[in-house]
């Protein structure tokens, strides 16, 4: 039987995922794409891919022979979708349509985009989505459930928590820390550390949660 591959989330995301998906079929790849799994009301209800649905991934049951990418940007929402499925030994894979990575780069299950370019001695946790365009600069480490923009500039030696969000056109500066589900604000200019929770926003960037 051929493999068959979902799309966790029906949004915009998810739906850019499948495009690519679709275009590579039958370029040396193993699978085929079937639909999405989505909860959400506005996608259930959307008549374009409505028949692509195939249900939630709270109840979904993983079958063999399925494989599964996460289109979800919000990473905690990413992360109850991708334990729910966890929990039901659904097999997730990574999704690189176009590898540039560095040498002695650990690489987990991730999804990128195309033009995404990593540098050497970088380590990229599972479950982490990277949007076209954007440089991850030498020895740098992303936590797992993170989401990076389009046309990020990251530079070398930053450190990454968990379940971050770096919006579109932020720029990190060199030796930078990014606590945990912080989040850095469109074209923001990080110079200095960043605590975990803090909104980040600016040039330079500075933090407006408090």
């Amino acid at each position: 039987m051929l493999n068959q591959l979902i799309i966790i989330g029906a949004g915009g995301l998810g739906r850019s995922l499948m495009s690519i998906a679709l275009s590579d079929r039958g370029n040396g790849v193993d699978w085929t794409p079937i639909g999405y799994l989505d909860s959400r009301a506005t996608n259930l209800f959307d008549q374009n891919i409505s028949d692509l649905i195939l249900g939630s991934p709270f109840f979904y049951q993983p079958r063999k022979f399925q494989y599964f990418i996460c289109g979800v940007g919000y990473p905690k929402l990413k992360r109850k979708f991708v334990e729910s499925l966890l929990e039901k030994n659904a097999l997730f894979i990574p999704f690189l349509p176009q590898k540039n990575v560095g040498e002695n780069s650990i690489i987990g299950i991730v999804f990128f985009m195309v033009n995404v370019s990593i540098g050497v001695d970088c380590v990229i946790e599972d479950f982490v989505f990277i949007d076209q365009r954007t440089i991850v600069g030498h020895n740098v480490s992303i936590g797992r459930y993170s989401h990076i923009g389009f046309s990020v500039n990251i530079a070398g030696n930053v450190n990454i928590g968990e379940e971050v969000i770096i919006h579109s056109g932020a720029n990190i500066g060199r030796g930078i820390k990014i606590g945990n589900a912080a989040e850095i604000g469109m074209g923001a200019v990080v110079l200095r550390d960043v605590p975990d929770g803090a909104i980040m926003v600016g040039n330079p960037a500075r933090n407006i949660k408090f």
